[in-house]
């Protein structure tokens, strides 16, 4: 994918026709590093409540497939490989029908498919286990056409490298609102994937103040695509931050009080362990996961260095919803999930929380403790709520989460879950016979780095506006009025000069 998504960016996106043909460089990158630094400011500073339309300019939607797209596709990677038996029951449905499909709601380039398509090439299926005409379909649904036609182009052109993939892949766009699927899409799902969907928008969880849902709440929506949902249930990922993952956490919530789904611990794959409501759907603290994760690939590792951001770990929150059809496999009943830091309170035993319904479970662990976040811990009597009640010595056992079951009924104590390595050397089919020079020969002309902080990893511009005309729609951000003028008629994709400031 290092090769693959540079050189698809630049070919269909570089000022100029002479250098589309051309492999992806040093100074590509540090063209295309200006777009990536702006749209993770706007991303990770204080962001309007109503996102702006950031994939309407060219710009952006380069910057995003460069270094947004690897690092996305990352989160759904490891949380497939984080609940094995969950995907298993997506690919048996796929086996069963004939027809692996998928929805991906609020879909953009198709992160959370190509996502799918990176653990599918690492699984080392039996080459009998599949029907002879077995077919990947993916149903994409967003309001932006051209950012899907560029994702379809790259997931054609994933497939069309691998015999695994190679003419068994369909992708269909439509160009609507996520919430319309359940009108359009006439067929059983496998699995339904929406990832950085909610926190896009001006979505609230969606209750009236009768307990009854609002017109276009999203657990409504989501509720709505139920009777076509199969296989592996429905996946939302967002970001790791409060909001976002308060929402997640309370549409879930208010799917189970409205028997949306039945309220059983079968009804959801993770990060909960039962059906309860969830102990962090308000208040200060928020459920969210950061597991150790290498993401390849020299352009990603380049793009994160010059902003200072080297991405070791991946961050989210999710909630993984379970099919009727396929129930999730119920954990052992004193497994218990960690949703908290080892916190120091002077005078108290250091302790983390522990996912129990409406109120977190509190354990005292060790002065250096090395339960974490999102480890499963085995207790061996019940916790009291609201004081540090102790519990039976806790054995360590680094055991994947995949065993927890097995580890469970052993005794072990705590359920580790482990670093998660990105890579995929199949992609390998993808390094061109490029002999690694540079060749930036007649590439400066436009290439313009002025002012791109490229080479400079010590932080980013203190010039650089977080606000941004977007294509022609304006959006300011708290506490900036400077704006940017982009004009995409007079200027092209791109001019590579600085504009000035307004």
């Amino acid at each position: 994918m290092d090769e693959a998504i540079p050189n698809f960016v630049k070919s269909h996106y570089s000022p100029k026709e002479g250098w589309k043909d051309k492999p992806f460089t040093s100074k590509d990158a540090e063209f295309f590093f200006k777009g990536i630094r702006e749209l993770s400011e706007l991303f990770t500073e204080d962001r309007p409540r109503q996102m702006p339309a950031y994939l309407a300019h060219p710009k952006y939607r380069s910057s995003y497939l460069l270094y947004f797209v690897p690092l996305q596709a990352a989160k759904f990677n490891t949380v497939f490989q984080l609940h094995p038996q969950a995907m298993e029951a997506a690919v048996n449905h796929g086996r069963k029908t004939g027809t692996l499909r998928i929805l991906d709601l609020g879909a953009g380039p198709g992160t959370a498919s190509l996502g799918f398509l990176l653990w599918f090439l690492d699984q080392k299926f039996p080459t009998d286990s599949f029907p002879e005409n077995f077919k990947i379909e993916f149903e994409w649904f967003d309001t932006n056409r051209t950012i899907m036609e560029d994702g379809k182009a790259l997931v054609e052109m994933v497939a069309s490298h691998f015999p695994k993939l190679r003419g068994r892949v369909k992708v269909t766009n439509h160009t609507a609102n996520w919430s319309q699927a359940p009108t359009i899409i006439k067929d059983e799902s496998s699995l339904i994937l929406m990832g950085h969907v909610l926190n896009e928008s001006n979505a609230k969880s969606g209750m009236g103040a009768e307990g009854d849902f609002e017109r276009n709440s999203p657990a409504r929506h989501i509720i709505r695509m139920f009777d076509k949902m199969h296989g592996g249930g429905i996946l939302m990922i967002e970001p790791a931050e409060k909001r976002s993952s308060q929402l997640i956490s309370q549409i879930r919530d208010q799917i189970f009080e409205s028997q949306g789904l039945a309220p059983k611990a079968s009804s959801v794959w993770g990060p909960c362990l039962h059906a309860g409501r969830c102990p962090l759907a308000i208040g200060r603290d928020w459920c969210h996961f950061s597991i150790p994760a290498e993401i390849p690939g020299k352009w990603f590792k380049l793009f994160s260095k010059n902003m200072s951001s080297e991405k070791q770990w991946v961050k989210f929150s999710y909630v993984w919803l379970a099919a009727e059809s396929s129930p999730s496999v119920v954990q052992a009943a004193h497994l218990r999930r960690v949703i908290s830091d080892p916190m120091k309170k002077p005078g108290l035993p250091n302790s983390v929380l522990l996912c129990e319904p409406e109120e977190p479970g509190r354990l005292e662990v060790p002065a250096v403790s090395v339960v974490k976040r999102g480890d499963l811990v085995n207790i061996h009597q019940v916790l009291d709520r609201r004081t540090a009640s102790k519990t039976s010595q806790i054995i360590i056992n680094a055991e994947a989460e995949r065993q927890a079951s097995k580890a469970s009924q052993a005794g072990a104590g705590v359920i580790r879950i482990q670093p998660v390595k990105i890579s995929h050397e199949s992609f390998d089919a993808f390094n061109s016979p490029y002999d690694g020079s540079d060749g930036d020969e007649g590439l400066s002309d436009g290439y313009n780095s002025e002012g791109s902080g490229f080479s400079a990893p010590s932080g980013r511009s203190a010039s650089s506006p977080t606000a941004r005309t977007l294509a022609r729609n304006e959006f300011r951000t708290t506490g900036r009025a400077t704006m940017l003028k982009l004009n995409p008629t007079r200027d092209g994709p791109y001019s590579g000069k600085k504009k000035p400031r307004k």
